[in-house]
């Protein structure tokens, strides 16, 4: 395993000591401790012993013990996130879209005035807006204009909490909106409402475009972020079949040519390799490089993610690229996809191995007593060879 790069202080994640499945949501449980944990040091401590297992080995895992026939898992596949989800936290797809978010404008006093004297006389509507840079999110604010208090309607002092009135977007506000960053590599702007609204379930509905949602990364954020478990599960199996699509060789190397010169006739297998490297440069997208100092000031080149989901991936190929295979397991029931860095491995978990070896045994007691009695006398009664010496009776004085 490679000496991993994302262990710098800015690639910190966030997670909560205890998590819940409700109304489709993976959330924090109620008056679950927050924490931050490094995930590339986690990645680089997995070799040693009694260390938890990397991220993006576990997600493999965990999609191996899912059963995603059905995107409403039953209890036991609830437990077996939630527990994934207490150690690494949430995947953090919204971080992984989203670049860019502006929130709804709401009515302030001027900069550096005070609650006295001229802010009784001027407000001025302000939009905060949420931007994804190469070491997190930062946010600004957008000052439209400053207005006298006798152009609001009722001629009294709006709240800084009050969102600004319709009637004031002419004066050049825009609707809240994200900049989203589609699948085949698109920048795209949309309502805040499919894009951001929908993994704040505990917002109320009516409040959804509105609603003052704090900056991205916080323990405020975190508190009030949720996952669906449809999107979390998608994530998961879209890890496997990246994975998957790489495995073929001759896929890896239809993939040496750009999509647009792949014909019609190529193989389903390469096909399917161009669209997993299409979405594994869509969870690139997040990751950056980012020149970090270490406690002696020496210059370092790292990476920073702006999801766990950007990590796994990355973690993922760093793996492959270190010389681990990706290797079909030999349960012929499981058939799953795993990293390995032995090549005499052969199945994915010990549970794998233990069925096959249990099935074999089955099998050969039960070919033994297909063969009948008779085959068991004739090996009973089978004559010595030509080659064997015969030994003398015993005779008795």
């Amino acid at each position: 395993m490679h000496e991993s790069a994302f262990e710098a202080p800015a690639a910190r994640w966030a997670r909560f000591s205890r998590y819940v499945i409700r109304d489709g949501y993976i959330r924090p449980a109620p008056g679950a401790e927050f924490s931050t944990y490094s995930p590339g040091e986690m990645y680089r401590q997995a070799t040693q012993p009694d260390a938890f297992e990397a991220p993006h080995r576990a997600l493999l895992r965990l999609r191996q013990d899912l059963d995603l026939r059905s995107l409403t898992p039953p209890p036991k596949d609830e437990a077996s996130i939630v527990k994934w989800c207490e150690r690494y936290g949430l995947l953090g797809l919204l971080l992984q879209e989203v670049e860019m978010a502006v929130m709804a404008p709401r009515w302030s006093t001027p900069p550096g005035i005070h609650a006295h004297g001229a802010a009784q006389a001027l407000v001025n509507p302000v939009a905060r807006h949420f931007t994804r840079g190469v070491r997190g999110w930062t946010e600004r604010s957008t000052i439209w204009a400053v207005f006298p208090r006798d152009r609001i309607d009722d001629g009294q002092l709006v709240s800084a909490s009050d969102r600004a009135p319709e009637q004031w977007r002419t004066q050049g506000w825009d609707q809240p909106w994200v900049l989203r960053r589609s699948a085949d590599g698109d920048l795209v702007k949309e309502s805040l409402l499919p894009a951001w609204a929908r993994f704040f379930p505990d917002v109320p509905e009516a409040q959804r475009e509105t609603y003052p949602y704090p900056s991205p990364g916080g323990p405020d954020f975190w508190k009030l972020y949720a996952e669906p478990v449809e999107d979390f599960l998608r994530a998961t199996a879209m890890l496997y079949e990246i994975l998957e699509s790489f495995k073929s060789p001759i896929a890896r190397k239809q993939l040496r040519r750009r999509p647009a010169d792949t014909n019609a006739g190529a193989t389903q297998s390469a096909q399917a390799a161009h669209q997993a490297m299409a979405k594994l440069d869509h969870l690139f997208s997040s990751i950056h490089p980012c020149l970090h100092f270490t406690p002696d000031g020496s210059p370092q080149m790292q990476w920073h993610s702006a999801s766990l989901m950007g990590a796994i991936a990355m973690m993922a190929i760093q793996d492959v690229l270190a010389g681990n295979r990706l290797v079909v397991c030999a349960n012929h029931t499981c058939n799953n996809l795993f990293l390995a860095a032995s090549y005499q491995a052969r199945f994915c978990a010990d549970r794998c191995r233990y069925a096959v070896q249990k099935r074999t045994y089955r099998d050969r007691i039960k070919a033994q007593v297909e063969a009948g009695p008779s085959r068991r006398l004739r090996k009973k009664a089978a004559p010595q060879s030509s080659g064997s010496r015969s030994r003398a009776p015993k005779h008795t004085k």
